[in-house]
């Protein structure tokens, strides 16, 4: 339908943008007052619906799992050997990804579980992620105004603010395995050396 593995991996780093927005426009403040005083509150959800949610990490998911397919296209098409299946069997990030991918193509896995779970995400949410900088004295603030709700944040030295969704990977039998965005994160740097093993720039 498009292009070959670089257009995917393209594709793959726009999915990994979309977790994460710097676009704070959509939060918004609520102010309740009674007699009792005035609560000020905000929700990071806003803006978003679950079904949207659910979307991004469907595609993310998807982009990073149908990379195998697209590399071992890409190496019988150039004569190449394929360690696709020897990624996944000794990285558990890739492993997750790829049994999460199958889970959701089929409806369920239809075969072992690549990395020895049978994994689901839970607790999607979208949360404010405030981070610190990379240099010393950095800093990140947020303040909100008491009486017109109008919210600022700002940083020095790298520091900063982010939409980020986020969610969290667990078994079957509810073990956490990790956080999704670093699972796929994970999975991702590993195709990457896969891919650029094979002669392919990306």
């Amino acid at each position: 339908m498009f292009g070959g593995i670089e257009e995917k991996c393209r594709q793959l780093q726009a999915a990994l943008g979309n977790l994460q927005e710097t676009d704070l426009s959509k939060l918004r403040v609520r102010i309740h007052e009674d007699e009792t005083g005035r609560e000020i509150s905000f929700s990071a959800s806003d803006g978003i619906t679950e079904p949207e949610l659910q979307n991004a990490v469907t595609l993310l998911v998807a982009n990073i799992g149908s990379l195998k397919d697209h590399l071992k296209k890409w190496c019988d098409i150039n004569n190449r050997p394929f360690f696709g299946e020897n990624l996944i069997a000794s990285d558990r990030n890739v492993a997750l990804v790829h049994d999460l991918w199958n889970s959701d193509k089929h409806g369920g896995l239809d075969r072992p579980p690549r990395s020895g779970y049978v994994p689901r995400i839970v607790d999607l949410r979208k949360v404010l992620r405030l981070t610190s900088g990379s240099v010393p004295n950095s800093g990140v603030y947020m303040t909100i105004d008491p009486q017109t709700g109008q919210m600022e944040i700002g940083g020095s030295g790298g520091a900063g603010a982010q939409h980020v969704i986020v969610a969290s990977v667990i078994s079957a039998t509810g073990e956490h395995l990790g956080d999704l965005e670093e699972i796929c994160r994970g999975a991702f740097d590993g195709w990457e050396r896969l891919i650029h093993q094979a002669g392919i720039n990306i």
